[in-house]
């Protein structure tokens, strides 16, 4: 079975943070290191899924591209942290377009006991 969700919207991310409801996107990737984490203990972490704190992903944003091409998967989540504090990260190993697999991220307002925190390598 694949797994397809739809590409960010600030907007939709933005309503549902205010909204106390739930939001899913891709972020267009099966490739952690996209996301900036490169260390083998955080990627693991991001492939058992978990809530995330964006700090890390705030602290350190991508070098703005000069082609405009759109959001890559590390710019989507600087974004995603201007607007939310977390996100539910997760692999899912057979979603994406063609199945082989995607990052997904989940904004929902449930808290729960363990925040977890990965470190993003600066650019």
């Amino acid at each position: 079975m694949t797994y397809q969700y739809p590409t960010y919207d600030r907007q939709k991310l933005y309503n549902a943070v205010h909204g106390k409801d739930t939001y899913t996107f891709t972020l267009g990737t099966a490739d952690l290191e996209d996301l900036g984490v490169k260390l083998p203990n955080d990627q693991a972490q991001i492939r058992d899924g978990g809530r995330f704190d964006l700090t890390p992903w705030r602290k350190n944003p991508p070098r703005p591209s000069l082609l405009n091409t759109g959001l890559t998967p590390r710019e989507i989540l600087l974004d995603a942290s201007q607007v939310a504090g977390h996100l539910f990260l997760q692999l899912e190993p057979s979603g994406g377009p063609n199945g082989m697999g995607e990052i997904s991220a989940t904004y929902n307002p449930m808290e729960t006991p363990t925040l977890r925190v990965v470190h993003v390598e600066p650019v």
